[in-house]
């Protein structure tokens, strides 16, 4: 799940899990973001968190990837916001060789803030495809490097 949105994501994750559809979730920030009761603790299903080296979508991707090959996954799903699923979604398919599927999360936003965070996204949009690079991914909550595994 990527950081950020009105809380729309984090029930998108919660809705994936209860419904089978998902196995583990991963959380970055878990614990900054207000989540510490799902880091890996949630009674039902397995809630990894951990730190980006970088605290933005690029940082997130890698540190989604870097969980993947740790863990031998070669399929993730994506949850964020709608308005964030295509950026979200190119930062991962960098990062990572898998399959990514997108489980957008449909926000309550009135059509002005929703425009804004469309414009922002197509910037951010445009910034990574400047950079065309993988970022650092991280580390696991315990302070383990994440992509050693």
């Amino acid at each position: 799940m990527f950081q950020g949105g009105e809380g729309e994501r984090l029930a998108q994750v919660e809705e994936l899990l209860d419904d089978g559809v998902a196995e583990i979730a991963i959380i970055p920030e878990g614990h900054f973001m207000g989540l510490p009761h799902l880091c890996g603790q949630h009674p039902t299903h397995e809630v990894i968190c951990g730190s980006p080296a970088v605290a933005n979508t690029a940082g997130e991707a890698a540190f989604f990837a870097a969980v993947a090959r740790d863990r031998g996954f070669d399929r993730l799903g994506i949850v964020t916001s709608d308005y964030h699923v295509t950026r979200a979604g190119e930062e991962l398919s960098r990062c990572f060789d898998g399959d990514v599927v997108q489980a957008p999360a449909e926000p309550d936003l009135s059509l002005h803030v929703h425009a804004a965070r469309v414009a922002h996204e197509a910037l951010g949009l445009f910034q990574s495809f400047l950079r065309a690079t993988c970022v650092s991914p991280g580390w696991y909550e315990d302070g383990t490097p994440a992509g050693l595994g």
